[in-house]
């Protein structure tokens, strides 16, 4: 049957949606918080010894991130979820792209400058256990960062007296102001944390809410003549840490006697509030939330997305939440991105993809939900073989050699199952020509003399042994055999691509628009063919295609 739609489903969509291209990820017209385009994280380990190519952990993701939203980032272990996040706060260098924040370029920075994101941004970790120190009690994790950046920076901005220079101890000029010489000259963040309002007769000082400090703990003068504000803290910037602290246990569901023991006396969920707490601590903008409940039981799951939903909603934060659970991912994520073998493959709105999803991936990774969580109706869809090595990734579409919707050639006729056998093969031949062989084995492959031989006739045996390919595919996989057991395995690959790969297996697919702010990266989004749960769900019924 053939792959390519017919004249009437071309024609399904009178708008052009469907062929249409967007590589924002989102039509929303407001100015997002985070813009990464392109991104690229390498890991490079080559030396004198090794010419092994980069580990291509993230390669070319783009999407926008949107104030006070939840992004869900999900995908199979070793897709590169952590690493992209990771990049995005600063704990990984990116290799190439962008990540612009109000305009900057975020992986550039240095000095100031980059310790200013990094208190915009945090990260909670996957191993609450891990991620925090033993020799240190819970209230010296949670103080740390703040030790660290010097916090608070305690910026004074004064109203009603022009060209006001500010002085005191521990005290720093906001940036609307001057900055007098026994002043601290610190990073502000943009934020006020006490606000003297002067006008004839008097002043009057206010300190930020969310500050554990009281209009008692500081005493200001001025001095109109000289346009002078003194400022003094009564309290020290320890005891606002401290008090910081606690402030934060209470929050994530703690009590102040838990600042002083030790991670190991806490049980799980407990330390994930820990790990909040600290992530909390320099009062940031976004969050990366890297599978914060997949090491915790069901129940403590539940309370632990309820207190990061609340803290949410409280502090107006933007979350980046990655996991490999979809049903909680449902739950939490305004949007979703599905990311396979370092690309984004489908991001949308969490409804639209859960329900209708577009790209074979996805739903590949939604029909394996139980129950009535997945939105496949079919039996769930099994991927063959395991991700290709990030070291070399094929060179159309990532999902090329798993792929269930996978576009065939007319030529030969042959059905699914022997297209999926000829696939593997290629896969074995691939991976056999990137293997570490003996030395013994590689001066055998120079020579022209056969190498393992006994395997490779194995694989064939196993995935064409009873399968009748017509005579011309018979003498081409022949030739590749032939060709693989002299060693000269990347030699077999192509020829099993030039002779039975497809448009999937050249072309690296763009960003097709699939509705509001939704996009997917799959070839069967062209008019001609059809589409990807069509493909499967005949496939699956041994219908062709």
């Amino acid at each position: 049957m053939s792959d390519r739609a017919s004249a009437t489903d071309a024609e399904g969509d009178p708008t052009g949606s469907v062929g249409s291209r967007n590589t924002s990820g989102t039509t929303d017209d407001t100015d997002p918080f985070m813009s990464v385009r392109n991104l690229r994280t390498y890991y490079d380990e080559r030396t004198v010894l090794s010419r092994d190519p980069p580990v291509k952990a993230v390669d070319g993701v783009s999407f926008d991130v949107y104030d006070g939203e939840t992004l869900g980032l999900v995908g199979e272990s070793g897709c590169g979820k952590t690493t992209l996040g990771r990049t995005l706060v600063g704990l990984e260098s990116a290799t190439g792209g962008t990540v612009e924040a109000e305009g900057t370029d975020v992986t550039n920075l240095s000095g100031n400058e980059q310790r200013e994101w990094q208190r915009r941004v945090g990260m909670v970790f996957q191993d609450p256990e891990e991620s925090l120190n033993d020799r240190q009690t819970v209230g010296e994790s949670i103080r740390e960062p703040l030790d660290a950046h010097d916090w608070p920076f305690l910026p004074v901005a004064v109203e009603g007296l022009p060209d006001a220079t500010v002085s005191g101890k521990a005290v720093t000029a906001a940036d609307s102001v001057g900055n007098g010489d026994s002043a601290t000259n610190g990073e502000t963040d943009g934020r006020t944390d006490i606000t003297v309002r002067v006008d004839p007769a008097d002043h009057e000082v206010s300190v930020r809410e969310k500050l554990p400090l009281s209009r008692d703990d500081v005493e200001v003068s001025v001095d109109r003549d000289s346009a002078t504000v003194s400022v003094t803290v009564e309290k020290s910037k320890r005891e606002i840490r401290r008090d910081r602290v606690f402030d934060l246990l209470d929050r994530v569901g703690l009590n102040e006697e838990h600042y002083y023991r030790y991670p190991h006396q806490f049980s799980g969920g407990q330390r994930q509030r820990v790990g909040i707490a600290r992530a909390l601590a320099l009062e940031p903008e976004f969050l990366v939330l890297d599978e914060p409940v997949s090491a915790l039981d069901v129940s403590v799951q539940a309370r632990i997305i309820n207190l990061l939903e609340e803290i949410q909603d409280e502090l107006g934060l933007t979350y980046l939440f990655i996991a490999h659970d979809l049903a909680v991912v449902r739950h939490i994520a305004d949007r979703v991105a599905v990311m396979y073998l370092g690309s984004i493959a489908e991001l949308g709105p969490a409804e639209s993809v859960y329900t209708d999803p577009s790209h074979p991936y996805t739903l590949s990774l939604l029909s394996a939900i139980p129950g009535s969580g997945s939105p496949w109706s079919g039996e769930r869809v099994q991927l063959r073989g395991t991700p290709p090595s990030p070291r070399d990734p094929p060179e159309g579409c990532p999902f090329a050699t798993r792929c269930p919707a996978k576009i065939r050639p007319d030529d030969p006729d042959l059905d699914e199952e022997t297209w999926r056998a000829l696939d593997e093969l290629r896969v074995v031949f691939r991976t056999r020509s990137r293997a570490e062989f003996s030395t013994l084995e590689t001066i055998k492959g120079l020579v022209g003399a056969e190498v393992d031989p006994e395997s490779v006739e194995e694989a064939v045996d196993d995935l064409l042994g009873d399968r009748n390919l017509p005579s011309d595919a018979r003498e081409t996989v022949d030739e590749a055999v032939d060709l693989a057991v002299h060693g000269n395995d990347d030699e077999a690959a192509a020829l099993l691509r030039d002779a039975f790969g497809s448009r999937c297996d050249e072309e690296h697919p763009e960003a097709y628009q699939r509705g509001e702010g939704w996009q997917s990266r799959c070839l069967r989004h062209e008019a001609e063919y059809r589409d990807a749960p069509e493909t499967i769900d005949t496939r699956e019924r041994g219908d062709g295609f």
